[in-house]
């Protein structure tokens, strides 16, 4: 147990460190106010030993050696033991790598052999060990009765701890506690979003502004469309390089993109979750706006999803037309 917390600790912190190594050159300031914020509110990864927080900071580590294109070996390990831990948090981080360029491709495709060594055998193993082999009839049936109503992982107000959630469910489960509703409403927004942002990585030239582009919106959408409680919001540790990026530039879309970063940040807090924790019953029993309002982890990601996407879009078609006008593209991401 002790072992495990170390791990913790240290991977985030170190995971931390590099992100603020990628947005020094832009915001070093404003990036380590920001981040120290960020981590200080993350207790929570340790005080409940969750997964999330290795997956998390492997992840991260695995993006700061491919974009420096240093210790890719060392990325390549990372980024597979994340898929393994948590495929739900570095999948869309894959793929980013997968449909990017195909020097990230081929380090996608090097993940992927080394995450089929990691998960194969341990498969294999739970699978014919008696006292294990029937692990997947076991997890189908704990996840069908946490996803009851009423049960720990239900997005609705039977359950007293689903304001937590950052997946859309959380919202539309407020307005009908069905799943056939709740979860068709989520896949319809989620699903075109992530389309969108398939086909731009697909299409785009992966330099600096695009791959951070890219990052960011992969971070925030693989919230949306799944369950993801608060501390799985560490993974949007990733949407600083690209905050910070526009952040320098002094435009519009810098004070956009450092004001949902600085808005994450604050959601994030401890306080609030606090708040929310004490005041649940309170929330719940009001009207349905302030059912809504009750879900800010939620909202939030939506909010940062599409703003982050939009300006990928929007960055995506703005080098198009700078590559039909002839002028040069740098194609380094780091």
């Amino acid at each position: 147990h002790v072992v495990w917390l170390w791990l913790e600790g240290i991977s985030f912190a170190l995971a931390t460190l590099l992100i603020w190594e990628l947005c020094a050159a832009d915001a070093p300031v404003l990036t380590g106010f920001l981040l120290c914020m960020f981590s200080g509110s993350s207790t929570l990864l340790l005080m409940t030993a969750n997964p999330a927080g290795l997956a998390v900071a492997l992840c991260v580590i695995a993006v700061w050696c491919v974009l420096r294109q240093r210790l890719l070996w060392v990325g390549v390990v990372c980024l597979a033991m994340s898929l393994v831990l948590k495929p739900q948090m570095g999948g869309f981080v894959w793929l980013y790598f997968l449909l990017s360029s195909p020097a990230y491709r081929r380090f996608a495709w090097k993940v992927l052999a080394v995450t089929a060594a990691m998960a194969i055998p341990a498969v294999l193993w739970v699978s014919l060990m008696p006292a294990s082999h029937h692990w997947l009839t076991e997890l189908s049936n704990t996840v069908r009765t946490s996803i009851a109503p009423g049960g720990s992982d239900d997005p609705g107000i039977r359950n007293p701890t689903s304001y937590s959630y950052m997946n859309l469910q959380a919202i539309f489960a407020i307005i009908w506690g069905k799943p056939q509703f709740y979860n068709l409403i989520s896949y319809s927004i989620a699903g075109p979003m992530i389309a969108m942002w398939a086909w731009v990585t697909a299409r785009s030239v992966a330099t600096r502004q695009m791959v951070y582009l890219g990052l960011a919106s992969a971070s925030l959408l693989t919230l949306l469309p799944v369950y993801h409680r608060l501390y799985d919001g560490r993974f949007l540790l990733l949407i600083f390089p690209a905050a910070m990026m526009l952040w320098a530039r002094r435009n519009w879309k810098g004070w956009l993109a450092a004001g949902l970063v600085a808005g994450m940040t604050l959601v994030l807090l401890d306080k609030v979750y606090d708040y929310l924790r004490v005041h649940g019953s309170t929330i719940y029993g009001g009207p349905l706006w302030l059912k809504l309002v009750g879900r800010p982890y939620a909202w939030m990601t939506l909010l940062a999803a599409g703003a982050f996407l939009w300006m990928y879009v929007k960055a995506a078609r703005d080098a198009r037309e700078a590559a039909k006008r002839g002028e040069p593209v740098s194609v380094a991401a780091g």
